[in-house]
């Protein structure tokens, strides 16, 4: 690996469970490849098993000894959610990474209810699987990891998230948004139930597939040439999994806040920063909405 003689100060993750969403791909993908070399064993959920097959044969290539267990999730579906759960509870995980997540799809993507696609996946969802585990996170003391955003500030919220929810555009602005409302959500959620262990992460910025999968607007031109500049200016992948990798510390307290520690928090390694918060505790409609 890149970075192995930074990875190598990380202890062992061996006995650990650690669930990641969107782990056949991108960033997830590398954060995957991260904790299979400290011997934890991966729990893959993901959209497209035949991907997520794909993505573990290259994982063993790689570590020919790793446990990995593939489950289907597509976080925008409530059924597909469900489904998950209900064999979710028939483990234990020690860490949840909600890492999925989207970024401008085309506007014709809506999820079954007609939510918009980037809140519907970033921010709904997420909330859906947490507040459906709740009372697991707590008997397993899983520690939840919400990998979230350096886009996600300087955003004016609407905090009426029923009439949000049906924003017809996806842009920059609703991502930002998207992810701001999860920032505020995960705050309010560790300020409610101090038992359990939620920690932010924001990789920064990093040439993933972000810009380039199937449900992105964004050309195959464009997309190559935005993931050339991110990787120039930010992360790269396999060091923007390091920001993620930093949260599984036995050390890090509910509430930290894990971010590169270069300029405007766009690359670097890691490094804590105190967790942002609006002031925001309750988001209109949002019962309604999950």
């Amino acid at each position: 690996m890149r970075y192995q003689k930074y990875i190598d100060k990380f202890p062992s993750l061996e006995g650990k469970n650690i669930l990641i969403t969107g782990s056949n791909t991108g960033l997830g993908f590398e954060f995957a490849r991260l904790i299979l070399s400290k011997n934890a064993h991966l729990f893959m959920a993901v959209r497209n098993l035949d991907k997520g097959n794909k993505a573990i044969k290259k994982l063993k290539e790689e570590f020919k000894d790793a446990e990995i267990t593939l489950l289907k999730l597509d976080q925008v579906d409530k059924e597909s959610i469900n489904e998950f759960i209900n064999k979710v509870k028939d483990v234990h995980l020690d860490y949840f990474v909600f890492n999925a997540g989207v970024y401008i799809p085309r506007n014709d993507i809506k999820s079954k209810e007609g939510y918009n696609y980037t809140l519907a996946t970033n921010f709904i969802g997420p909330v859906r699987i947490v507040e459906d585990l709740l009372d697991y996170f707590k008997e397993h003391h899983t520690s939840l990891i919400f990998v979230n955003s350096c886009a996600r500030s300087k955003v004016k919220l609407m905090h009426e998230i029923n009439k949000r929810i049906y924003y017809k555009k996806e842009n920059h602005k609703i991502y930002s948004e998207s992810k701001h409302y999860l920032m505020d959500y995960s705050v309010v959620l560790a300020k409610e139930n101090k038992d359990l262990r939620i920690i932010n992460v924001a990789p920064g910025i990093s040439g993933t597939n972000i810009l380039k999968n199937n449900d992105s607007k964004f050309g195959n031109f464009f997309a190559k040439i935005g993931t050339k500049v991110m990787n120039i200016i930010g992360n790269n992948p396999e060091k923007a999994g390091l920001i993620i990798l930093d949260a599984t510390l036995e050390n890090r307290a509910s509430l930290d806040y894990i971010v590169p520690r270069g300029l405007f928090h766009t690359g670097g390694y890691p490094k804590k920063i105190k967790t942002p918060f609006s002031g925001v505790t309750h988001f209109e409609g949002l019962e309604e909405l999950i």
